[in-house]
């Protein structure tokens, strides 16, 4: 008994030590363990913000992915545009070349035509030339037309009584006198002095005379007489004119 008892107390010491081992072995495991998971949470909550990081970038490159598709078919709708009006420029210029082709071949037919037109007009030229004469004659009595469409109602004027009233005859001697000037301006003071003695006339004219040898001695002494010797004078010097236009115009036919 006494040496088993001896024997307890190392026992329990080594026991005790062991377990002590032990409880030290599993503290320091648990430490490890401890310090292992914190940096296991940390990898992981980098990995975690690592994976957020990587899909907002996936997100900004799908982004971009989708804006460069988007250009692209836009690019590809402008590309197909593009053709469409290449196309259209290529058939207008083959349009355009065949255009040119006829209408050179027009203008050849043309330059052919006008050298015949060319010497056309030189035969028409030397019979225009030839023909000089005549036509400068014809101008010349062209120009005559005018004047002798003047003479003409001058003289279909002339033909007319004149009328039996004060103011009538006015109004015929003015009109007489316009035609006149438009045939010969020299005609104009002759008129005039006709209208100046009207009076004088119509003054002997609406007087009654009990006989025909009154009348006539009035018609001298009132100065009635002057008037109808100047309307005589202006009806000469009126067909002179006319007639001096004729020969002129019978000139020019010879």
């Amino acid at each position: 008994m006494v040496r088993w008892s001896g024997l307890i107390l190392p026992i329990l010491v080594i026991i005790g030590f062991i377990l002590g081992l032990v409880a030290l072995g599993f503290g320091g495991n648990f430490a490890i363990n401890l310090v292992q998971k914190s940096r296991l949470e940390a990898r992981i909550q980098i990995q975690e913000n690592l994976i957020d990081q990587y899909r907002t970038d996936v997100d900004y490159r799908n982004t971009r992915i989708e804006e460069y598709l988007s250009l692209l078919t836009k690019s590809q709708e402008d590309l197909l545009r593009s053709r469409y009006l290449l196309d259209e420029a290529t058939n207008e210029l083959e349009n355009q070349k065949n255009m040119y082709q006829n209408i050179s071949n027009d203008l050849s037919g043309i330059k052919l035509q006008l050298n015949e037109e060319k010497d056309q007009v030189n035969s028409l030229t030397e019979n225009a030339n030839q023909s000089a004469i005549s036509l400068k004659q014809f101008s010349t009595i062209q120009g005559m037309s005018l004047p002798l469409n003047q003479d003409r109602l001058l003289l279909i004027e002339l033909r007319k009584d004149l009328p039996d009233t004060r103011d009538s005859a006015n109004l015929y001697l003015t009109q007489l006198k316009e035609l006149g000037v438009e045939s010969d301006p020299s005609l104009g003071p002759k008129v005039d002095r006709i209208i100046r003695l009207l009076p004088t006339y119509f003054d002997w004219y609406e007087q009654e005379y009990p006989s025909l040898g009154e009348a006539m001695e009035a018609y001298v002494n009132s100065g009635a007489v002057d008037f109808d010797t100047a309307y005589r004078d202006f009806e000469k010097d009126a067909l002179h004119v006319v007639i001096k236009r004729l020969d002129a115009l019978i000139y020019q036919l010879d």
